[in-house]
C-alpha cells in the first residue's frame, strides 16, 4: 500500500476478516490469490504487484482480468529481504490461465 502511495496512486484500505473467502467471492481463481487484494478499475490486482508495472499493464489494456504477484513470496515491494530474491508478475484470466507478466530480480530491504 505504502509503495502504491508512494508512486502517485490512490489507496483505499478496506481490512476483511477471511481474505481467503473475500477473494473467492471476488472471482480470484485460487492459483494466483496474493497476500492483498485490490480492484483498479475492472482489474484485479494480487500480491505486492511493482507500481511500475501496474501502471504498464493498465495502459495496455490486453483484456486481461488481472495482474498478480501470486501467493507471499520475498523480493516484490514491501516484500524485501536481505538478499534480492527473483519473483515473477503475471497477468491471468477469470480461469486462473497465467502468462508472464515480468521476472523481477527482487528487491534489497534498506
Amino acid at each position: 500500500m505504502v509503495h502504491l502511495r508512494d508512486n502517485g496512486f490512490e489507496v483505499d484500505l478496506t481490512e476483511v476478516d477471511d481474505i481467503v473467502a473475500f477473494q473467492q467471492q471476488s472471482g480470484i481463481p485460487a492459483g494466483v490469490r496474493g497476500c492483498h487484494s485490490s480492484q483498479v478499475g475492472d482489474y484485479k490486482v494480487e500480491g505486492h504487484v511493482p507500481a511500475d508495472l501496474l501502471r504498464r499493464f493498465l495502459e495496455e489494456d490486453r483484456g486481461q482480468y488481472g495482474i498478480s504477484v501470486p501467493g507471499m513470496v520475498a523480493g516484490p515491494p514491501g516484500m524485501e529481504g536481505a538478499e534480492p530474491v527473483p519473483f515473477d508478475v503475471v497477468t491471468f484470466d477469470e480461469d486462473g490461465e497465467t502468462t508472464l507478466y515480468e521476472r523481477r530480480p527482487g528487491n534489497v530491504r534498506e
